[in-house]
């Protein structure tokens, strides 16, 4: 979209800011009872879950889905909204996996909580 408008942007990267449990700095952390925030550091394990089987020598995206996935949904507190495996330049989906090519990303609700997370994966 940016380039498509020609807009003169340029993106940064940073590392993501986490609270103690590791879940993603966000105003939403203040609504979060300490139940909740441990619930929530389940969205940064499934995704270094998914990582670590990329490492280890992973090559079917749908099973590091399935896999992150299934350890979200462990939880019953604990809803998925997505999880997705993506380029880390085109955002498109990965179809072949490499180490730290893509980009490991999820969304979840948590009770009533919306919370995102992503890691390069």
């Amino acid at each position: 979209f940016i380039t498509d408008m020609r807009w003169e942007t340029q993106c940064i990267c940073v590392p993501t800011v986490r609270s103690q449990e590791g879940v993603a700095w966000t105003s939403r952390l203040a609504k979060m009872d300490s139940g909740q925030k441990k619930e929530a550091s389940r969205l940064l394990e499934a995704l270094q879950l998914g990582r670590r089987l990329i490492d280890e020598g992973a090559r079917s995206p749908e099973r590091v889905l399935a896999e992150v996935t299934h350890h979200l949904t462990r939880s019953r507190r604990i809803r998925v909204l997505y999880v997705a495996l993506v380029d880390k330049d085109t955002l498109e989906p990965v179809r072949n996996l490499e180490p730290r090519q893509g980009v490991l990303t999820a969304s979840v609700w948590v009770d009533q909580i919306r919370l995102v997370d992503s890691l390069e994966a």
